[in-house]
Formats: C-alpha cells, sequence, structure tokens
C-alpha cells in the first residue's frame, strides 16, 4: 500500500478498517493486486460508433450503433424488433402498486411479475439521442448507460455538461461506455471526471498503483485543474460523521478539510476510555501508530 499515493491508501483503508486492523487491510490489498481491475478484464480499447435514435410504431426511440441495433442485437438492423418487458406488481383487494408499501410484509395481499412483448418497426425519423426526452426512449437501454443523459438544469446536471464539453462524452476511466456519472473524491468533495455507471461503482476498490487503467484515472484525475466541487459534498459528509461516532474514531480527519475535533469523532461513552491506550493494544498497535502520526502531523 506504500506505493499507492496517500488519498487512494486512506480511501481502502477506511473501506476495510471496520472489519480488518491496518496490517490486515494492507494484506488484504496486496492479495487484490495480483488480479486485474474488471475495467481490464472485460473491456478491450475500441472505436466508439456515433449512435443515433430511430423512432419506432410503438412511439419509442430505439438506439442504433453502426448496423446494429442495440435493444435487439441478434435481429435485422432494418427491423422488425423483438422487445419484452417484465413489470412486478402487488395488491391486497384495495391498491395495486408495482412494490408493496413500506411496513407491508405482514399485511394480507399478493403479488407476481406480469411480461408483456410486442414487435417494432421502424420507421425513417432519426434524432439526436441526447434529444429524445426520458418517456420516449426504448426501455431497454434506459438503465444500463446506453442512452446519454437528457440536459438538466440541476447542479449535478451543470457538472457533468462541463465535463462533457471539456473531456467529451465518453467515460474518462474505460473510453467504451458514455459517461453518465459525476465522479468525485468522497472525502475531499472535488470533482475527479466522467464515468460510467459501472466504473463509478467500482473505481475506488482498484488496488493497482499504476499500469490498470482505474489507476491511471485514479492518479491523475481528468478535472482536476478545473477546481470543481461536487455539489451534495456536504451532505455526505453528514453520513460520514454518523459513521465515525459509531466507529469511536476517524482515521482520515485530515481529508475533511478541517480541524481535527476528538469531540466529533468519539461518540459520547462512558464506556470509551482513552483511544490511544485501546489501540495500542495487541493487533491494533499499527493502527495506532498510523493515527498518533497523523495526529502529530496536524497544525
Amino acid at each position: 500500500m506504500e506505493d499507492l499515493p496517500e488519498p487512494r491508501r486512506e480511501n481502502l483503508l477506511w473501506r476495510h478498517l471496520r472489519c480488518c486492523d491496518y496490517t490486515e487491510v494492507e494484506e488484504l490489498v496486496c492479495e487484490q493486486s495480483r488480479y486485474r481491475c474488471p475495467v481490464d478484464a472485460e473491456l478491450t480499447p475500441e472505436a466508439v460508433t456515433p449512435r443515433v435514435a430511430v423512432l419506432g410504431d410503438d412511439g419509442r426511440y430505439h438506439l442504433r450503433t453502426g448496423p446494429r441495433m442495440l435493444c435487439d442485437p441478434g435481429g435485422p438492423a432494418a427491423g422488425p424488433l423483438e422487445h419484452r418487458q417484465w413489470c412486478h406488481w402487488w395488491g391486497d383487494g384495495i391498491r395495486y402498486r408495482l412494490q408493496p408499501p413500506r411496513g407491508s410484509a405482514a399485511a394480507p395481499g399478493h403479488d407476481g411479475v406480469r411480461a408483456h412483448g410486442w414487435t417494432v418497426t421502424l420507421t425513417d425519423r432519426v434524432r439526436d439521442p441526447i434529444e429524445v426526452p426520458l418517456r420516449e426512449r426504448c426501455p431497454h437501454q434506459v438503465r444500463c448507460g446506453q442512452w446519454p443523459p437528457p440536459p438538466s438544469t440541476t447542479k449535478a446536471g451543470r457538472l457533468r455538461a462541463r465535463l462533457t464539453s471539456e473531456f467529451g462524452p465518453m467515460c474518462g476511466a474505460c473510453g467504451s461506455r458514455l459517461g453518465t456519472e459525476v465522479d468525485h473524491d468522497h472525502f475531499a468533495g472535488a470533482v475527479r471526471g466522467l464515468l460510467c455507471h459501472r466504473c463509478n461503482s467500482g473505481i475506488d476498490t482498484c488496488p493497482h498503483p499504476t499500469g490498470c487503467r482505474w489507476a491511471e484515472y485514479l492518479n491523475h484525475p481528468p478535472a482536476a485543474p478545473l477546481c470543481l466541487r461536487y455539489s451534495h459534498h456536504r451532505g455526505l459528509l453528514r453520513v460520514e460523521d454518523r459513521k465515525v461516532a459509531a466507529a469511536g474514531f476517524d482515521p482520515f480527519f485530515a481529508l475533511r478539510r478541517r480541524p481535527f475535533d476528538w469531540s466529533r469523532a468519539i461518540a459520547p461513552s462512558e464506556a470509551v476510555p482513552d483511544l490511544t491506550a485501546i489501540l495500542r493494544r495487541g493487533r491494533f498497535r499499527p493502527l495506532a501508530g498510523h493515527l498518533t502520526g497523523r495526529l502529530r502531523r496536524q497544525p
């Protein structure tokens, strides 16, 4: 772990310290570094073919890339396209919903799944995919990152538009999928770039110092020179504060960009004596050295 940049090292520590001590985290990361990250194991560099949205006679637009329709890859590009959709339902004789209401596990009711299939014939009308409203998009690709996010005036939408104008619409890590998520440092709140859903969900688990597309992205975030801040960062910090109080210590207080305050880091409890004395016992000794070293470096 010493080969990793400090922010990445501390992120991995925070991720695993609830079930491992410092030495065990280092051993775990060393073991994981022997294997390739999914971004390298699953994807190969390829030219990105422009996509167009083609209107079908079902009133929805369907994505076409080159000669292939993404919602029916095995079918002919000109159609017809076979579609099938499943919908879960729940009812109790009075209410009819997609999902049971909260707290209704013991309430009388019944549920099931309804499937519906239809055949789509394509028309000659095409549009830029980003201009197609969500309700008019083929449901087969709406949730899997095939469609570009629609224009939005929210803070996240403006950040996404800025990143797209600076770096293009593709994922900043794999380069093979559309960038749909604004990626940021969860401790500092700094925006790092635009990622696809797949990379955004796993990139912070990368244990490799270099030689991996996830590692190169994390070591040199594309959006770092822009100095953008993630819009919901303060809310995330409040969630982390509760986790710190539950754990009894904050191992990465320096990344919070504020003076360290033991009254915020330790949950008030008569059952919690001196923290440093606890950590210096047995297998927590390496972690204690790490923490006290960080404390001495505080101004």
